[in-house]
């Protein structure tokens, strides 16, 4: 997957959010998106998941030659963000089941590996996980989805230092061969990464 951003610029009432943003996101590199709060990391990574549509500029995707509509995105990367929400009231195996009747489970794995990094109560529900639970859940969703991007924003929050752990050795384990991007301002959180993108 390859992701070109031409001149973009977004704006929430009178506030410009980003302005006159481009760059080119190549196949299978890793990417980290970085500034303080408030400098659009969130609202760039929307506007590349075509969540959200920039006031002016535009945003193309390439896979394998072959132009791919931002309406048709979806079916092409996996997220992980602290905005968007579990299924509270499934258990941990209820959304599993759930989830992968919509997307492929990675290549080469299964969901009996996604237990083995979540030793929890697999029928326990989810609203009563913690909120480190709740982000390892998020965390391996996205990154046991087959997808040919994957986008991570704040991927360690409510992380403590073995949480961190545990998601650096996750990410080097399993990211396998597609386009990440990863917003945060935590350098732990993608120190690791191929470029580094400042956002000011």
């Amino acid at each position: 997957m390859i992701v070109s951003l031409q001149n973009i610029s977004k704006r929430f009432a009178q506030q410009e959010i980003i302005k006159d943003f481009s760059y080119t996101f190549e196949e299978s590199k890793i990417y980290a998106i970085y500034g303080h709060n408030g400098v659009g990391k969130s609202t760039l990574l929307q506007i590349i998941a075509g969540t959200i549509s920039p006031n002016e500029g535009t945003v193309s995707y390439t896979q394998q030659n072959k132009n791919i509509a931002v309406e048709e995105i979806y079916q092409h990367i996996c997220i992980a963000t602290p905005y968007l929400e579990l299924i509270e009231d499934y258990s941990m195996e209820e959304l599993l089941d759930f989830h992968f009747s919509f997307k492929k489970v990675l290549s080469g794995e299964s969901i009996d590996t996604i237990y083995k990094l979540l030793p929890y109560d697999r029928k326990k529900a989810i609203k009563n996980y913690s909120s480190g639970m709740k982000q390892r859940l998020k965390l391996v969703l996205a990154l046991f989805t087959q997808s040919d991007m994957m986008l991570l924003d704040e991927p360690t929050a409510n992380f403590d230092e073995e949480g961190i752990i545990w998601y650096k050795n996750l990410m080097q384990q399993y990211r396998k061969n597609r386009l990440t991007i990863i917003a945060s301002a935590q350098k732990y959180d993608h120190d690791f990464c191929d470029e580094l993108i400042s956002l000011i």
